[in-house]
This record gives C-alpha cells, sequence and structure tokens, in this order.
C-alpha cells in the first residue's frame, strides 16, 4: 500500500484526486478533506477575498503525522529520488579536489539515489548513494525490523590529493632504479644526469572502506530481560603513492613509497536489557596486512660505499580487544556508565638486515621482534540530578600499557658504513589515570554556573622524565538576560609536575620534550549574543585565550601561547531569506631555545620563535521561494588569509625564513529550479584563488641543497572553477 506523504509532491491536486485516494489512511482523507473545505470557505468569505487569501496546497505537510504511541509508524510508504548530471573543472588542481577525487581537469559524471520504504508491519528499507560518479563514492543500506533485525551495509571512498608535480630519477614501484648511465657524485651540482632523467610523482592514494552490521534483539518491550547480538564486518583498502625520504647518514634522496595495504575487522557481541540494568559484551579482531614490506633504492651519490640502500615500511600486525559495557540506572535521577577493556597486539614481522654492505661482519639478528603489547583501559561515569538545579557528574578513567617485547642487543649501521656499537632496545610502556568532577546549578532559568576539578596521573618507563602528575580546575558562567541578550564566561588553571630527569638517551640533559616537561597552563574564554526581539536579528561574539610556560625547561620549549577571536550577525527578514557574515582570528606562537653542545653555553644558546596567523571572513546567504516557489539561491563567499613567521636568533643576530603563506577565496553558488512537479535542475557554480609559499618547497631548483635530491615541487598557486549541471526527479 503506498500513500502520498507531502501534497508538496501534487501541487496540482483536486478535491477529485482526494476522493480517488481510497487506499490511504480513512484518518488522512478526512484530515486533508477538512483543510481543504476550511480553505475554500475562507475564500468565498468577503473579507478573506479581500485580502486575497486563496489555497496553497504547497504548504500542507503530512511528516509530521506521527503516533507517538506506536511502536512505528503505522502508515506504509515509498519515496526517493535520483540525481543524474556532470561537472566540468577547468584544470587539474591536487589541492582542489583533495577529498573529494575532483582533481583531475575535463568531465565527471554526477551520480546519486535515495529510497525509503516503509511496509504496513514496521519494517523499513533505505539506501542512499551520493557521488556515485567520483572516487569519494559513498553508499548505505539500511533495513531495519523494529521487532527482530537491524542491518547495515556501508562502503565509502576515501581519496587523498597531495600533489602531481613531484618528479624523481628512480624508476619501479618497489625496487628503485637509476637510468643507464647515471654519473653518481658527492655534490648534487654534479649529479648532471639528474635534471633530465626525472619523471612525474603523483602524491595520492585511495581508501576504500566497506563494512556490515547485523543486530538481533529477542524479547519485547513487556519483556522483563531483552537480549540483543552483533556481529559486524569491516575491510579498509589503501592504495598509492605517498613521498618519502632516505639517506646514507648526510646526503638524502627523495623516494616514492608505495602504498599497498589492508586492514580487515570483525567484531561480535552479545548484551541484555534487565529493567534498570544493561550490560554488553563485544570481541574485535583487526588484522593489518602490508602488500610491501620494504623499499630498495639505487644511490644517486658517491659518498656510500653501497651502491644500494633498503628501508623497512609498514610491517603486519594484530590485535585482539575484549570490551564490557555496562550502564545502571540508580532511582530516579542517577546513572551509573561503567566500561572495561583489553587489548593485545602482535607484531611479528620478520627482520630485515642491518645493512645492504656486505663488507661488514654482523651478527645475524633474530627471526623477528616477537612483539606483544597489552592494554587494559577502565571508565567509570556518574551522574546524578541530586535537586532540580543541581546536577553533579563524576568520572575516573584509567588507561595500562604493557610492554612485552623481549630485550634485543642490536647492532646498528650507520650510513651502511660503519658501526658505532651495540645498543639494547627498550621496551615502552606506561600507565596513566585521571579523576574528574563536575558541579553544574542552575541559580534561575536563565543563569547557569558549572565547577570543576581533575586530576591526572602518568608514569612511564624507559623514558628522561618517568611520570608526571597534573591538577586542573575551571569555571563557567553562562546567563540569557532579559532583552535577548547571551553571556558566556569560563576560567581554567592548571599545573603539571614531572619527576627527575634520568640520562638514558645522549640528549642535552637540560633539554625537556614538551610533552614530559612541568607545565603551568592558563585558559579564558568568553562569549555574547544578542538577539533584537521580532526582528530577526543577532549578534555573536566569541574569544578565546590559552597560555602554556615551561619554568623547569632550561633547554626546550619554553612557552607555547594561542588564542582566537571573532563574531557573526544573522539575518532573517523573512521565513525565506536568511543571511549570515561572520569573521575569525587565530594566532599561535611558541619560543624553544637549544644548544648543539651539552650544557648551557651562552655562545652556543639560540632562539628560536614561531608565529602563525589566520584571519577568515565569510558570508551565507539562502533565499527561498523565488519565481514563484520555484527558484532556491544559495550562495557562500569565503577568504582566509594564512601566514607563518619563523626566526631563529644566535648571538644577538637574527635569521628570518620566507614567510609560509596560505591564502584562499572561495566563491560557490548553487540553485535549486522546479521544473516540474518531480523534478529539479541544480546549478552549481564554485571558484577557488588559492595561493600558497613554502620554503621547504625547492621547485626546480634541484640543487639548492647539496646534499640533497628534492622532488622539486612548488607551493601550490592556481585560480579553479567548478561547474556542474544535474536533474533530480522524485521517484
Amino acid at each position: 500500500m503506498t500513500t502520498t506523504r507531502s501534497l508538496r509532491d501534487r501541487p496540482e491536486i483536486s478535491l477529485r484526486d482526494i476522493s480517488r485516494l481510497g487506499d490511504a489512511d480513512p484518518r488522512g482523507r478526512r484530515g486533508v478533506a477538512s483543510t481543504v473545505f476550511a480553505v475554500l470557505v475562507m475564500s468565498a468569505w468577503p473579507c478573506a477575498a479581500a485580502w486575497g487569501i486563496e489555497p496553497n496546497y504547497a504548504k500542507v505537510d503530512l511528516e509530521r503525522w506521527h503516533c507517538r504511541l506506536c511502536a512505528f509508524e503505522t502508515a506504509s510508504y515509498r519515496q526517493g529520488d535520483w540525481v543524474v548530471g556532470a561537472a566540468h573543472v577547468a584544470d587539474a588542481q591536487p589541492r582542489f579536489g583533495r577529498d573529494s577525487g575532483l582533481d583531475r581537469a575535463g568531465p565527471h559524471a554526477e551520480l546519486g539515489a535515495r529510497y525509503r520504504r516503509m511496509t504496513a508491519n514496521g519494517v523499513a528499507v533505505e539506501f542512499v548513494g551520493t557521488d556515485l560518479g567520483l572516487r569519494s563514492r559513498a553508499l548505505r543500506l539500511h533495513i531495519r525490523d523494529p521487532r527482530r533485525i537491524d542491518f547495515r551495509l556501508e562502503h565509502r571512498g576515501l581519496p587523498r590529493r597531495v600533489s602531481r608535480d613531484g618528479r624523481v630519477s628512480h624508476r619501479g614501484r618497489t625496487a628503485l632504479a637509476l637510468p643507464t648511465g647515471w654519473t653518481a657524485a658527492f655534490d648534487s651540482r654534479d649529479l648532471t644526469a639528474l635534471p633530465a632523467n626525472r619523471r612525474s610523482v603523483i602524491n595520492a592514494t585511495q581508501r576504500d572502506r566497506t563494512a556490515a552490521t547485523v543486530r538481533y534483539r529477542a524479547g519485547t518491550r513487556a519483556s522483563t530481560i531483552r537480549w540483543r547480538a552483533e556481529a559486524g564486518f569491516v575491510s579498509e583498502t589503501r592504495e598509492g603513492t605517498e613521498e618519502t625520504f632516505a639517506d646514507f647518514q648526510y646526503q638524502a634522496t627523495a623516494l616514492p613509497k608505495p602504498i599497498d595495504q589492508r586492514t580487515e575487522a570483525f567484531q561480535a557481541g552479545i548484551g541484555f536489557d534487565h529493567r534498570r540494568l544493561l550490560l554488553t559484551a563485544t570481541y574485535r579482531n583487526a588484522r593489518f596486512r602490508n602488500r610491501h614490506g620494504f623499499l630498495e633504492w639505487d644511490s644517486p651519490w658517491l659518498g656510500p660505499r653501497v651502491s644500494q640502500g633498503r628501508k623497512a615500511l609498514a610491517p603486519d600486525n594484530d590485535a585482539d580487544t575484549l570490551s564490557l559495557v555496562g550502564r545502571a540506572r540508580l532511582g530516579t535521577g542517577t546513572t551509573v556508565h561503567a566500561t572495561l577493556t583489553r587489548s593485545e597486539i602482535t607484531q611479528n614481522a620478520a627482520f630485515l638486515p642491518y645493512t645492504t654492505n656486505g663488507e661488514l661482519a654482523l651478527e645475524a639478528l633474530p627471526d623477528n621482534l616477537a612483539g606483544r603489547v597489552t592494554t587494559f583501559a577502565g571508565t567509570f561515569n556518574l551522574v546524578s540530578r541530586v535537586t532540580e538545579r543541581l546536577r553533579v557528574s563524576i568520572r575516573h578513567r584509567d588507561r595500562d600499557r604493557a610492554n612485552h617485547t623481549p630485550t634485543l642487543a642490536l647492532t646498528p649501521v650507520v650510513g651502511d658504513s660503519y658501526v658505532p656499537g651495540t645498543v639494547t632496545s627498550r621496551a615502552y610502556g606506561f600507565d596513566t589515570a585521571k579523576s574528574e568532577a563536575r558541579v553544574h546549578y542552575r541559580l534561575t532559568n536563565a543563569v547557569k554556573v558549572e565547577l570543576g576539578t581533575d586530576a591526572r596521573r602518568i608514569r612511564r618507563n624507559a623514558t628522561e622524565v618517568r611520570g608526571n602528575d597534573q591538577r586542573r580546575s575551571w569555571a563557567a558562567f553562562s546567563a540569557n538576560v532579559p532583552g535577548g541578550l547571551q553571556v558566556r564566561i569560563g576560567a581554567t588553571a592548571a599545573r603539571r609536575r614531572a619527576t627527575d630527569f634520568v640520562a638514558v638517551t645522549n640528549n642535552n640533559p637540560l633539554t625537556r620534550r614538551f610533552h614530559q616537561a612541568a607545565r603551568q597552563t592558563q585558559e579564558w574564554t568568553a562569549g555574547l549574543r544578542y538577539g533584537v526581539p521580532d526582528r530577526g536579528l543577532s549578534f555573536g561574539f566569541e574569544a578565546n585565550a590559552r597560555r602554556a610556560r615551561y619554568p623547569e625547561s632550561t633547554l626546550g620549549l619554553r612557552r607555547n601561547d594561542d588564542s582566537a577571536w571573532g563574531g557573526d550577525i544573522a539575518y532573517a527578514p523573512d521565513p525565506r531569506v536568511t543571511f549570515v557574515a561572520y569573521f575569525s582570528t587565530e594566532e599561535a606562537s611558541s619560543v624553544t631555545v637549544g644548544s648543539p653542545i651539552v650544557g648551557m653555553a651562552p655562545d652556543a644558546v639560540w632562539h628560536y620563535a614561531t608565529n602563525d596567523a589566520v584571519d577568515t571572513a565569510g558570508a551565507s546567504l539562502v533565499v527561498r521561494g523565488l519565481l514563484r516557489d520555484r527558484l532556491e539561491l544559495e550562495l557562500d563567499v569565503v577568504e582566509s588569509d594564512g601566514g607563518a613567521r619563523y626566526v631563529t636568533r644566535h648571538r644577538g643576530d637574527a635569521s628570518h625564513f620566507p614567510t609560509l603563506v596560505s591564502d584562499l577565496k572561495s566563491l560557490d553558488v548553487r540553485l535549486r529550479y522546479r521544473w516540474r512537479t518531480r523534478s529539479y535542475l541544480l546549478l552549481r557554480y564554485r571558484r577557488d584563488d588559492y595561493r600558497a609559499a613554502d620554503w621547504a618547497l625547492l621547485g626546480g631548483d634541484l640543487d639548492a641543497v647539496r646534499n640533497l635530491v628534492p622532488f622539486g615541487r612548488t607551493a601550490p598557486e592556481y585560480v579553479n572553477a567548478l561547474f556542474s549541471l544535474s536533474l533530480q526527479t522524485a521517484l
């Protein structure tokens, strides 16, 4: 049985058509007839006619006609639409189509479909497909029986386009060979064959993810115990090429790295719901496989004692996880939620030889790493509404990581040339704990206060700083002032302590790693919003600032600050018109102190300062009901200017790096025109004007660094446009 859910799909419907809806719900028929009769009466009334009132069936919408007491929507229905069209991209720009696959110039197909159906017994089927003509395609199938079964099947393509202007002299995929007749040299300026023997490298990957999940429920709402079971499978492939570098001690070479990886995961779970208690157990097994275990390449340099290098790629590994999730309701206002998770990760890939230099006499490596790591994580959350105004939440989280990998005596080879000595591997492990308490209090219906504190602890082994303890406190205040004003203010203060330094590495003992060092942090947030009553106009302003200091770090990161502020204005003079304009400014800065020698000699100390800033402004406009309610317009304009400045100071002299630049101006226009009763024409025009500058990209200056063979990429700078025309038709 099929019924019409909305008369907007049939604006030309008449009383004669209504009388023919014999299979529709009688209540719905009477409701529509009553509405039509009321409109006709108002149209016949003299005053109403003078006001220009006339029937407008396009406003009748039955989508909210739901039965609140039913387990599912009793009325069956079927609806859907499909989209077919074409898009044209003016120029091939990887950044323009970075995550969509629109990085190739020329035509692209635009395909999409949606279908939903519900039967009289409540079984629902939904299919959604978007971007089917692109590599970013997404498909979803959902079949749901409200009494028993829930099945989902999803597929998603995730392209990642980085660049296509990189060039290398090597040929091959995993065994990279130089062209015949290559002349090696110590200096990149003497690599005479370098400019002429280079092929392009497309730095891009394609990730495809497919997932299937089925859930089964046993029992009804009246049952004392309701059981549930779940099983799922996920398969993800990743193929393409990425950039990497390899070196022989002090001579580096740019190389294309092959990507051909697969991840598969299977999970199964069972649980039950008994009145106020819910408990679920889930097992998950995941496997990662890399088709290419290593990369070999010919050396372009004259310096190394070997003609070929070898580099290991990501190894295969497996992970097994068992988790328990529980939830209990205590009384009328308290809920307890807890999780326990245990995982085991193994990695047993075979070792590669130390070096390709067969002249070095080295002891044989073990067959494999025999790597094994176990983790345990537990969380406990309690939320209680003590009174109508007071709500309290308490949380605790604990995580342990134990590394059971055997300790190995290894003999590293530097530059495939000499052996500095034997080293012993270290198995890294840690355990962390965090406890948190929050109090939410509602002074009035318009004024709310939040207070909170937490304590964090971390303990490590085989590191320079074995432990950190941190305490953090915060307060937040929000109020809705009569007249349309909203105020929000917050402040946070934190202090992290560190244990004594342990010299387990060759680092300068005065250096502290920023994630292990003692730190003091302060943060402020504020927000204002004002809505003009009965005007459809509102203004907003937000700002936040964070300051971090590392008082015990003689060398290393000394300070790290970031801030942001911005505002917006929204105006809706008519229900069919909405305008929004906004701006924001973000800034981050840091200072790092370093020394190339052990100790703190004043003449050897240098200061490295960074400052990054991004200014963004934009506007959006939505207009509906144009051309007698046939045309809809959406317009977006964005302009963003970003810059990064780095400077190094040593003995009073300042060395400024060239400024990093990332500027974007974008225009996006979308039109939707009702061509026929169930058909729409979709028109889109997008234009991007982008400019970047990066001193790390050397462009065509291949011998700018004498001991480096670069990719020769340049920073992207382009003006590109997309034009698409599609037809959307309802089924």
